[in-house]
């Protein structure tokens, strides 16, 4: 699994539906959620924002982090509750 550190204005905006939406249009599993100030991403492809549609109106992306994780691979794709 990719995990994605999302950096920037990625809260309050919709940002978490925006993923959501996408990995559902994409087929992919995975979560997403509110990590501290960021929002964590863990998802079954690496290229994920090359294939979404444009974020959020009001969010700015400035810093993304890719690494692999060994992690079980979930049924589907949710939203997950936040850390802080």
């Amino acid at each position: 699994m990719y995990r994605y550190l999302i950096s920037g204005k990625v809260q309050g905006v919709g940002f978490r539906y925006y993923v959501q939406k996408n990995a559902q249009r994409l087929g992919i599993k995975g979560y997403v959620r509110n990590y501290g100030p960021d929002v964590e991403l863990v998802t079954t492809i690496k290229d994920f924002f090359e294939k979404a549609d444009e974020p959020p109106l009001h969010s700015s992306i400035s810093k993304i982090g890719v690494s692999f994780v060994e992690e079980k691979v979930p049924d589907e794709f949710k939203i997950r509750q936040s850390v802080l």
